[in-house]
């Protein structure tokens, strides 16, 4: 790898213009937070064009840009452009977190406490809340990691960050390790690790927002789960019951592709009489399938653009959601309207440590995490072969 000198704005552009042939990775600077860490931009190129920008900043996934069918190429995640827009969105522990690595325990711990080994721990929280979300005010996605990086034809960045014994309460010096990679046939393969010193409990996941089209709305997204059950939630908590309950007859059952438009519609006319906002989704849904096994998730078709998102993981569930309507400039700017993005976070189900029969999180010194997410895109105009 060489590095390379250029202010941000100009490794913006050369993104932007890179030729496709040109497959490796390279690094620029992209700024300074207020406490002093120097943070780079990584942008990862494959043979095809495909290109991928990853901040040391929380791992964040700043942009991916695949082509349509057309063959046009189109950054299809709704993102900032720049370091300090992050910055902004994390202060106050409440962001929405784009792109970004979440952990310690990404999703809800309700009540903000559980017990391991008959000890009870208390988690940090971000304004009053009654519940730990997304780990805590200070959570991995306010870190900035250390990077390694290797050239190829399959450009890889490895980033690892330390989180000590007592970080937002939890248990055991851990050190997580996430290796990206992006591969020849246009998909980026995302490698979760972690090791502690004692038992704790972990989930990691990556907080991306996809838009096929890049622009404007995404109710046209045909979507496809491969999920025919959901852990249901407790309305006065917004944690999980305990149930597990199949999609059959309700909104969330996408296991034939369907417009997201239409589940979102489904999701108004179930809503309780008198709510201001339309709801939109934000449910663990469980992958078919064995845990621990590489398998389809989901699949996302965008009709106008022809581009393809599939989404394999190793991962038990992912938590199924839609963001608000965009009210950021930066959103407005780009063309993004509602609903503007979807998101296909694989994890453990939330709120796992205080339900004994969700697939554990727990993880000890013999036994570390290991999870993968694969995020793999093409077109219609040439179905994708079955991920080896």
């Amino acid at each position: 790898m060489r590095p390379i000198h250029l202010p941000a704005l100009a490794a913006l552009l050369l993104f932007t213009h890179m030729a496709a042939a040109d497959a490796g990775i390279t690094r620029a600077p992209w700024g300074v937070t207020p406490d002093g860490r120097h943070i780079s931009l990584y942008t990862l190129s494959n043979a095809k064009g495909m290109q991928v920008q990853i901040s040391t900043y929380s791992g964040t996934i700043v942009s991916i840009r695949v082509p349509d069918r057309s063959g046009t190429m189109r950054d299809v995640l709704m993102g900032y452009p720049d370091l300090a827009s992050y910055l902004k969105d994390d202060a106050g522990g409440h962001g929405a977190h784009y792109g970004e690595t979440i952990g310690r325990y990404a999703n809800r711990i309700a009540g903000a406490r559980f017990v391991l080994e008959g000890k009870t721990y208390d988690l940090t929280t971000a304004n009053n809340a009654t519940f730990q979300i997304h780990g805590g005010p200070g959570n991995l996605a306010t870190h900035a990691w250390a990077a390694a990086s290797r050239d190829g034809a399959e450009p890889r960045l490895q980033l690892t960050v330390k989180s000590p014994d007592g970080d937002q309460g939890f248990p055991g010096n851990v050190t997580v390790r996430i290796t990206y990679t992006l591969m020849r046939d246009n998909a980026l393969k995302i490698d979760f690790r972690a090791a502690t010193d004692a038992p704790t409990v972990i989930n990691l996941t990556n907080h991306a927002y996809f838009n096929l089209k890049g622009e404007g709305d995404v109710a046209g997204t045909r979507i496809q789960l491969f999920a025919d059950r959901y852990t249901p939630k407790d309305p006065a908590t917004g944690s999980p019951s305990g149930e597990i309950r199949g999609v059959a007859g309700t909104p969330y059952d996408f296991t034939s592709p369907r417009m997201l438009g239409d589940g979102l519609a489904a999701m108004a006319a179930a809503a309780p009489a008198g709510r201001i906002r339309p709801p939109g989704y934000d449910m663990n849904m469980i992958v078919n399938g064995e845990p621990g096994r590489l398998r389809i998730a989901a699949r996302a078709t965008e009709p106008s653009t022809g581009r393809v998102l599939e989404v394999w993981t190793t991962q038990p569930g992912f938590q199924f959601y839609t963001p608000p309507p965009p009210r950021d400039p930066i959103f407005l700017q780009r063309g993004f309207s509602a609903p503007p993005a979807f998101c296909i976070e694989a994890e453990h189900y939330p709120d796992s440590p205080n339900h004994p029969d969700f697939p554990t999180t727990e993880i000890t010194p013999d036994t570390p995490l290991h999870e993968v997410t694969v995020f793999r895109f093409g077109t219609d105009a040439k179905p994708m072969p079955p991920l080896q």
